[in-house]
């Protein structure tokens, strides 16, 4: 058996600091030979009329309407009973059915944009479901129903043409709005202009693009000199959206640290009022003893939510190959009089290390049948407003069985009890999803009504007598239970999924919200192997009785 025990250190992903307001300005003083620039946009979304460029536009990628193979009937599929799609029109109870049960899965978007890693994301609304992949955006009714086929994302925003990618899709059940978050960049200009672009999807009229309404602002507002915004969070509380993301030099290598930007709903979903935000910049965001923040998760909030929290995980390593502990980091912004104020605090937790995954259609030693199932990156932040409760989890390595030698990796939860008193908040519980043999990663974490933990998560195995393609996976953690984990859609085909040589980028997250027309459902967005070179997303609704 291959001994899998590689003791990768972490890259340094290290967390926030002190309390420091500033507000956005509206414009950023040019630098010379510069000319002056908008420092945002707000306008309806038209997609029509923002798929050409006008003559003398800067060069782009070329928009155009993802096709892709012919999407199949919406399938209902799980263990146990079908139940009828929570929010529908049947009231009639559910029967009972194995711990996890599965109300309706189907298949969303496939790979339309030929790209690789697919990134899934959506959420679960009360009457559609809101999905992205790679730069499209789809709309679909709870049962599966296409309502709006797949879109390029950047034709849905007003402003500059530019490169997008790492789209984020959440619903703020307060305002029934979804809200998808990505990032642009220009392609040939230098320095490199990079943007923050959101656009506010009424559920009501999801189905109606014209309704949307499409947002953008630079993604330097730190007044540190021009950046390039990477992998943002997303989330909300009951005020405002918040976006948080990693900000970097012209190269990419000069790491300046974590931006948090906070967007009041009254301005961001109101496309005739004028955009204001609040901007925290990398220096407000270190942590007290000068560390830089890094791939903060925002919390998505159901219940009585307070000011937003942001979550992230930090192990300091010294030197590439001597990390000597990890922490979370905790950040809440909330209201400080004069304005809003970032506090902070950090929470020991036990070590964290990386390591790769396996999957079935290759040799254990063809790196070809590895897979990347995180880099100890938080895959999501979720709060429960009535347990006072917050949650996430990544992939690390834990040796589950140490006869086999083998060593998997897992995903690892947290509970964190947010504090009055920031610095007395506390880690309540925690746990790992796994299985001797076989390799857990990118998991996003959320609870019901009930108080039930779930877990979607990709998982794949390479090991003889073990072998999976990769798929996507369901697990519950109830109060004093063993989880379960439940298949919500193996990968099939012949081949594995390797579209080029190495370690594959499977992703870097997937996507889980409370149904909020039922708070016993969870809505789980991931995405399975659909052949070597392909992927498939997928949507589950899933349940506990």
């Amino acid at each position: 058996m291959k001994d899998r025990s590689r003791r990768l250190a972490s890259l340094a992903v290290v967390l926030g600091s002190v309390a420091v307001l500033a507000a956005a300005p509206a414009t950023r003083a040019s630098a010379p030979g510069e000319a002056p620039e908008a420092a945002s946009g707000h306008a309806f979304v038209d997609p029509g009329a923002l798929r050409s460029p006008s003559p003398g536009a800067p060069l782009r990628v070329p928009l155009r309407t993802p096709t892709g193979p012919a999407q199949a009937a919406p399938k209902v599929s799980g263990p146990g009973p079908v139940a009828a799609a929570p929010g529908g029109s049947d009231d009639s109870p559910r029967p009972r059915c194995p711990a996890p049960c599965f109300g309706t899965t189907f298949d969303a978007i496939g790979n339309v944009d030929f790209l690789s890693p697919g990134d899934p994301t959506g959420a679960g609304g009360d009457a559609h479901v809101v999905t992205a992949v790679n730069s499209s955006l789809a709309v679909y009714s709870k049962t599966g129903v296409e309502e709006v086929a797949p879109v390029d994302i950047g034709s849905l925003v007003p402003g500059p043409l530019a490169f997008s990618f790492d789209p984020k899709v959440v619903y703020d059940q307060y305002t029934d709005t979804y809200v998808l978050a990505f990032v642009g960049v220009d392609e040939i200009a230098f320095p490199i202009t990079s943007r923050i672009y959101l656009v506010s999807i009424p559920d009501a009229t999801a189905a109606t693009p014209a309704t949307w309404c499409g947002s953008w602002v630079r993604a330097d507002q730190g007044g540190q000199g021009k950046q390039v915004a990477d992998f943002p969070g997303l989330g909300y509380d009951e005020d405002r959206v918040y976006v948080a993301t990693n900000q970097f030099g012209q190269g990419w290598f000069d790491y300046f640290g974590a931006q948090i930007l906070a967007f009041d709903k009254t301005d961001l979903y109101d496309c005739t009022a004028p955009l204001g935000w609040t901007a925290f910049s990398t220096d407000d965001t270190r942590s007290p003893d000068g560390r830089k923040a890094q791939s903060l998760q925002v919390a998505t909030s159901v219940g009585p939510a307070p000011r937003g929290f942001f979550l992230g995980f930090d192990t300091k390593c010294p030197g590439f190959f001597s990390c000597v502990g990890s922490r979370l980091t905790l950040f809440r912004v909330k209201d400080g009089g004069a304005g809003l104020k970032l506090t902070v605090t950090t929470i020991a937790v036990p070590m964290a290390e990386m390591t790769l995954g396996t999957q079935k259609g290759a040799p254990l030693s063809d790196p070809d049948s590895e897979w990347d199932v995180g880099d100890l990156r938080l895959g999501n932040a979720f709060y429960d407003g009535d347990l006072k409760r917050l949650y996430g989890g990544h992939a690390v390595a834990k040796d589950l069985d140490p006869g086999d030698g083998y060593v998997e990796a897992v995903g690892r939860w947290y509970e964190v009890e947010p504090m009055g008193a920031l610095k007395s908040s506390t880690v309540t519980r925690r746990g790992n999803v796994g299985e001797p043999l076989k390799d857990a990663g990118w998991p996003a974490v959320a609870t019901d009504s009930l108080g039930n933990v779930f877990m979607t998560f990709s998982r794949a195995s390479g090991v003889a007598g073990a072998k999976e393609y990769l798929g996507a996976w369901a697990t519950l953690i109830e109060p004093g239970k063993k989880s379960s984990e439940e298949l919500i859609q193996f990968g099939f085909g012949s081949s594995l999924y390797a579209p080029f040589s190495g370690p594959q980028r499977w992703g870097d997250y997937n996507a889980i919200n409370r149904d909020p027309t039922d708070g016993t459902v969870v809505w789980m967005v991931n995405q399975y192997a659909a052949s070597m070179d392909d992927f498939q997303q997928v949507v589950t609704s899933i349940f506990d009785l």
